[in-house]
């Protein structure tokens, strides 16, 4: 921006010379002296003389621009255009990584028969090495595979990764599949989340519970779970010296052959190209699903003699555990996570969960309720935005200051800033785009086009007043001459918006940049002449 303002007082005019050549007649003629420059003045002169109806009747749009866009669909993050999609496929705790591996060689089959897919890559236990920024990792989780698609045109990517979503509920009820495009912000393990924190395990179940009922009562979310997962049994024995030592056997002792006998105990590693496979020590006689069989474990000592494992116990301890406790600031915190039905989004559905939530649960005392996921993710963006905004709006208004020397034309130039809502609603409503975080760097753009648009309308109008014009007379003249500039500054960025309006990720910037400026500049021409002969008590 500084080197085109350099560039725009230095080559422009330069360049203007040479080419620009004035004719002799021209300055004889009063160029503005047209139906239409008298049309418009006439119409400014009406809008002026009656102030008060016709900003009285901004605000009242304004107020319902505000209303409109609280009930517009809103996507934190829009999708990329990629012919890619990805799935993570979780299935209940304490499922065999077996398993997992034959189910999904099946979905893989039916993949391989899909004419629209190009390539399918799976990953067991976790996710792959990132392959994209964005990606998020998952694991290692044995209940857990990766699925990530390439199909031969991106215009099939929504189309069959809804077909997929489909076709995995349809044929794999007992796993919880959630399938995603590829966005710039990494995926969240439940689009809405909401947390409890505190020191207690049951409590924390118990108000998890009444959240995911809640939840559980909304149409439009599925996928409603807990952030642990189910509980898996857990079958421990209790070492005892006393019966152990004496024929040898140390707890380091117990839990090697504990391994032999289950998962097999890790020797070694063995490398193959850019794979790297564990070397296992393993006892395959003893079946690992028997309780009996894993009594009668051989355990070794420091002898030549070896004993079973229900002698160098004390007992044998069987319960129900939550495998994958989590914490969040060193304090324990479940989550009650879902996601939106396909079709709803997701901001507008966490709105009707959130506030039943903090309705109907009493939070005890020492315990926290907050949201996470998506909504987290979106205020912190959001705030760190807004953290400086007071600070730039300042410094605007002192500049201001500076060039104008007094405190009327700032304020309304400043007030003409949140009228562009009008336009910005106008233009995602028109184009179908959401407002997502891209639409706010639009806006922050915006912000900067209005305010120079205004800068020279009411300069335009002190140099008119200069001449020894009438107050009124000056406003009129002046906005008469600034139409064309202020039209073709505003058309040229709006008709080179229109490319980017049907990009998956910068549509949602490119219509508000386009709506908000064509407001915005038809409010430069007949709204602030209005403003300011109101601020600077100008008589219509």
């Amino acid at each position: 921006m500084g080197l085109s303002w350099v560039l725009a007082l230095t080559q422009t005019t330069v360049f203007g010379n040479f080419i620009l050549k004035a004719k002799a007649k021209d300055g004889a003629k009063d160029p503005y002296d047209k139906p239409f420059y008298h049309k418009f003045a006439s119409i400014l002169r009406t809008l002026i003389r009656r102030k008060t109806l016709t900003l009285g009747s901004m605000v009242v749009l304004f107020v319902a621009s505000l209303i409109i866009m609280g009930t517009m669909p809103q996507n934190f993050f829009p999708s990329l255009d990629k012919p890619y999609f990805r799935a993570d496929v979780f299935y209940p705790d304490g499922y065999s990584i077996n398993d997992v591996v034959k189910e999904m060689k099946s979905v893989e089959e039916h993949l391989a028969k899909q004419p629209e897919v190009k390539k399918v890559s799976i990953t067991f236990g976790s996710t792959p090495l990132r392959y994209y920024l964005a990606s998020t990792s998952v694991g290692p989780k044995p209940n857990f595979a990766n699925v990530l698609i390439e199909l031969t045109d991106s215009k099939y990517t929504k189309e069959y990764e809804e077909d997929f979503d489909a076709y995995m509920k349809a044929n794999y009820p007992n796993a919880i599949t959630r399938t995603s495009l590829f966005k710039l912000s990494p995926a969240v393990d439940a689009a809405i989340e909401i947390g409890f924190i505190g020191p207690d395990v049951d409590t924390l179940v118990a108000l998890t519970n009444q959240a995911l009922e809640i939840m559980h009562r909304n149409p439009d979310l599925i996928n409603v779970r807990n952030s642990w997962g189910n509980k898996i049994p857990v079958w421990k024995p209790i070492y005892s010296p006393e019966r152990a030592q004496p024929l040898g056997v140390s707890r380091q002792g117990m839990a090697q052959s504990i391994q032999i006998g289950t998962t097999g105990m890790t020797l070694g590693e063995y490398r193959q190209g850019d794979q790297v496979l564990p070397i296992l020590l393993k006892d395959n006689t003893v079946d690992s699903f028997r309780i009996n069989d894993l009594r009668t474990l051989p355990v070794f000592g420091t002898g030549n003699e070896t004993t079973s494992l229900e002698q160098v116990v004390s007992e044998f301890n069987f319960q129900y555990r939550f495998s994958n406790v989590k914490d969040y600031n060193r304090q324990i915190v479940m989550m009650a996570q879902c996601d939106p039905r396909r079709g709803v989004n997701a901001i507008a559905a966490f709105n009707e969960v959130w506030p039943l939530v903090q309705k109907e649960i009493k939070v005890p005392e020492g315990y926290t309720m907050k949201y996470f996921g998506e909504q987290e993710s979106q205020v912190e963006s959001n705030e760190s935005l807004a953290k400086n905004l007071p600070l730039t709006f300042f410094l605007m208004f002192v500049t201001l200051l500076f060039l104008f020397r007094t405190y009327r034309k700032p304020t309304v130039i400043l007030l003409m800033l949140p009228l562009i809502f009008i336009g910005i609603v106008l233009g995602l409503v028109l184009l179908g785009k959401s407002f997502d975080f891209f639409s706010i760097l639009g806006l922050l753009g915006l912000i900067g086009m209005n305010i120079k648009n205004a800068i020279v309308l009411v300069e335009q109008i002190d140099l008119e007043a200069k001449t020894g014009k009438k107050p009124l007379d000056a406003v009129v003249s002046a906005t008469t001459s600034r139409i064309i500039p202020v039209a073709m500054a505003s058309g040229t960025t709006i008709l080179g918006m229109l490319p980017l309006l049907f990009d998956a990720m910068f549509g949602g910037m490119a219509a508000t940049i386009m709506g908000g400026l064509l407001v915005a500049s038809a409010l430069t021409l007949f709204v602030l002449p209005v403003a300011y002969c109101a601020i600077q008590r100008i008589k219509g």
